[in-house]
């Protein structure tokens, strides 16, 4: 049973895996906080829209769950030197959380958005609605 524990964890032991959580829930936290800010900012907080994203953000973090189960049968009792399918998922969530910061961050600062949407080929979505 220690054995089985011990394979378990191994994937979230690695200092790759513990850095790679901190920056995706850290991001995502501030995501939904800077998400906020900007919703009361132009007068559109909704608490739906705000269950809905803390829910889009649960169902996340249960998929990086997910991703450790499966590096576990991965790892299968083997020592690898990493975790592949944790560390890609965590990977792509926080290119997805940089680039809904980007998003927010370009909507609340229209005299720069176009630099951003230029250099970081990030829209904002009003400007979308515009065109």
């Amino acid at each position: 049973m220690a054995e089985l524990l011990k394979i378990m964890a191994s994937p979230i032991q690695e200092t790759s895996a513990q850095v790679a959580t901190l920056v995706t829930l850290v991001l995502t936290l501030l995501d939904v906080i800077t998400g906020s800010l900007s919703a009361h900012l132009h007068n559109e907080f909704s608490s739906h829209k705000l269950r809905s994203g803390i829910i889009r953000k649960m169902q996340n973090i249960l998929l990086m769950v997910a991703a450790l189960f499966i590096d576990v049968a991965l790892l299968g009792g083997m020592q690898l030197p990493f975790s592949p399918c944790y560390l890609a998922l965590c990977a792509a969530f926080i290119v997805m959380e940089v680039k809904s910061l980007l998003e927010i961050w370009a909507k609340d600062h229209p005299e720069i958005s176009d630099t951003v949407e230029h250099v970081f080929g990030v829209e904002d979505d009003e400007k979308d609605a515009h065109a």
